[in-house]
């Protein structure tokens, strides 16, 4: 009976062992990539980019839809972005009268690179978001109501961040 109860352990840690090895994966740019295109769709995204053209302001809410994820190469990949669902005001300054103008802003939809190389810092702003600066000093915030899912996504991406550092060659 101790010959059988070995055997059955033994066939018990092997299959375990298997099974582990199986779903261990080797973290490199392209599984970093691939979660991203599997994870980023659950995600909020905010890239400041009203904030970047004309001086607009708006009174909605600043996180938008990640619609779509596309990997182009290694360090260089593609989001499709969604905001507003539905019109919304704003205050942009108008430089010629020296005063605030009402607009009106609609949802609106583009693409953003997210070139990895061009990136600075990735850094934990709260449990739930994580804030991106890259080299031209904008910025792009991630928000994720799971605590767990954005931990793994500021992994990921600082993982993205470092691999394709161009300055990393040089041992600094």
């Amino acid at each position: 009976m101790t010959i059988t109860f070995r055997k059955a352990s033994l066939i018990t840690f092997i299959l375990l062992s298997a099974h582990g090895a199986i779903h261990a994966q080797e973290q490199t740019v392209e599984s970093a990539q691939k979660f991203l295109e599997q994870v980023l769709p659950s995600v909020k995204v905010d890239t400041n980019s009203w904030t970047l053209t004309s001086g607009k302001f708006a009174n909605i809410d600043r996180f938008g839809d990640i619609t779509k994820v596309e990997t182009i190469e290694g360090c260089l990949t593609k989001i499709s972005l969604k905001y507003g669902q539905f019109k919304s005001h704003l205050t942009q300054w108008n430089n010629e009268t020296r005063r605030p103008q009402n607009l009106e802003w609609g949802p609106t939809s583009f693409v953003e690179p997210l070139d990895f190389s061009k990136w600075s810092e990735v850094k934990s702003i709260s449990k739930t978001r994580i804030k991106v600066f890259r080299i031209d000093r904008t910025t792009l915030d991630f928000h994720s109501p799971s605590e767990s899912m954005i931990a793994r996504l500021a992994f990921a991406l600082d993982f993205l961040r470092q691999k394709c550092d161009t300055t990393s060659a040089t041992g600094f």
